[in-house]
């Protein structure tokens, strides 16, 4: 029962974190940038939130037809994570909030690298790329966020 419980409780965690930085990073801007007010920003993040907690469930069973086993899977979420590692230090040894356009584009050339070695090792068969992803997500995330955070 704990161990469900921690797995409900970090899954409940991320799913209100994605949704807030949703919610700040885009639609905000992109409001402001039409000239329309934040009102009922509450509202709309629990829309938000409701949605990313009905969506993954869907790309989760579409992953496990495509993934062999669950240690692809695993390794293959692992590296996504991982990409966020970057902008999390950087911002833990600054004390100031990472640039924005640093910040989203290493998480994302992070996610296509997890993406790109997981396709690639499928086409390929060889199983064995799964455990050089979390390093090259790691790396190529770095990277990017080092050559445009300025």
């Amino acid at each position: 029962v704990a161990c469900v419980a921690a797995l409900l409780s970090t899954a409940d965690a991320y799913v209100i974190a994605a949704a807030q930085s949703f919610y700040r990073d885009l639609v905000l801007p992109a409001r402001e940038a039409t000239g329309q007010l934040a009102d009922g920003s509450l509202e709309e993040v629990r829309r938000i939130a409701i949605a990313f907690a009905i969506f993954p469930p869907f790309v989760a069973f579409g992953a496990s037809q495509i993934v062999p086993d669950i240690l692809g899977l695993f390794f293959l979420v692992f590296a996504a994570q991982l990409s966020l590692v970057p902008v999390a230090f950087a911002s833990l040894v600054q004390k100031v909030q990472p640039p924005k356009v640093a910040a989203l584009s290493s998480v994302i050339a992070g996610i296509f690298c997890s993406m790109a070695i997981f396709l690639y090792s499928l086409i390929s068969g060889d199983q064995s790329l799964f455990f050089w992803s979390p390093i090259a997500t790691l790396g190529i995330s770095t990277l990017t966020y080092i050559a445009l955070r300025r």
